[in-house]
């Protein structure tokens, strides 16, 4: 087979830039099954998080979610939503309640800017869940543009070799040097570009992901603040 014999022929540099590609390689794999696990949890977070919710949408400040079955190991970024969401209704609730106790013009209720208020609180929370979502997704981006530059490495390095070994070599063996730089230059070359397709492939597809997990999110917490203003908010007279 050609890699493994353009490994053999190889000089200690162009052993080292196919081991670095295996390397790398083995990280793009190592990185996709963590990412490909991940989103499923997501997936089922999401899932079961909507469910509730559907059908407790009355009580949206009383939602057991807390007690589902989570404990996966991996936090629930639609749990830690709804814990933001319920938080800071719970609170302001609470500060409106004291501020009618002061002052018997003011509302208990949620006003318009404490709403307000809630929307940026969770829109923050959406943008830091999804950055999460994203974290070493550039490990696809720098293996995908690293790989064939390692690749063209072992090219230019195997055809150096082979016009360097040429004047050295008797006519017996100056086939064997030309075939062994030409295996090292050509199996690199084609060994970067294995690495690279996959890696690309990861990324656009993870990335992908992560924008359809932020629009989740961002129906999740629309339907949470939709239901937290139609119970909570005070009406306007």
């Amino acid at each position: 087979m050609l890699a493994p014999n353009a490994f053999v022929q190889s000089d200690f540099l162009g052993k080292l830039i196919y081991l670095s590609l295996v390397t790398l390689s083995m990280t793009t794999w190592a990185l996709f099954f963590y990412k490909l696990w991940l989103s499923k949890k997501v997936e089922s977070f999401a899932a079961q998080c909507e469910h509730h919710f559907k059908q407790n949408k009355r009580s949206p400040l009383n939602l057991d979610l807390q007690n589902r079955n989570y404990q996966t190991g991996v936090a629930n970024p639609f749990l830690s939503l709804y814990q933001l969401m319920q938080e800071g209704a719970m609170s302001l609730l609470k500060k409106n309640k004291e501020l009618r106790a002061h002052d018997s013009s003011r509302s208990t209720f949620l006003s318009s800017t404490d709403i307000e208020q809630l929307t940026s609180q969770v829109e923050m929370k959406i943008y830091a869940e999804k950055k999460f979502y994203e974290k070493y997704l550039f490990v696809f981006s720098t293996i995908f543009s690293l790989a064939p530059l390692l690749g063209l490495l072992g090219t230019v390095w195997g055809i150096s070799v082979t016009f360097n070994q040429l004047p050295k070599a008797g006519n017996a063996l100056s086939n064997d040097a030309v075939l062994s730089g030409l295996s090292m230059a050509l199996g690199t070359t084609v060994f970067g570009i294995v690495v690279a397709i996959p890696a690309l492939i990861f990324y656009n597809y993870f990335r992908s992901r992560a924008e359809g997990y932020a629009v989740r999110m961002n129906q999740f917490s629309s339907d949470l603040l939709h239901s937290v203003e139609i119970q909570y908010r005070a009406v306007d007279v």
